[in-house]
């Protein structure tokens, strides 16, 4: 499961460097099935998705990147309790 974790967010990554805007909203709603079939994020995810909040180049060129912050509100118990305290800084 956790293959499937990391290849969302290579596939993130990569929507970012194409602008496939269509792309990022396709991989954040197959992240949502993942999601709920694993039953938890693997260690480190959130800190990847913090990861791309702070890429002004992701936030600022796809339309869809609003869908990120949608999925992190929709998965808000999947964080560790001391990360829901954190803050994010974009």
């Amino acid at each position: 499961m956790e293959t499937q974790f990391q290849s969302a967010l290579e596939r993130l990554r990569a929507s970012n460097h194409s602008r496939d805007d269509e792309a990022v909203a396709e991989v954040l709603k197959d992240l949502e099935l993942t999601t709920v079939e694993a039953g938890k994020w693997p260690a480190g995810f959130f800190d990847e998705l913090e990861g791309l909040l702070k890429d002004q180049s992701f936030l600022l060129s796809l339309k869809n990147s609003w869908n990120l912050l949608y999925f992190i509100n929709n998965n808000w118990e999947q964080l560790h309790h001391t990360t829901r305290n954190r803050s994010v800084r974009c």
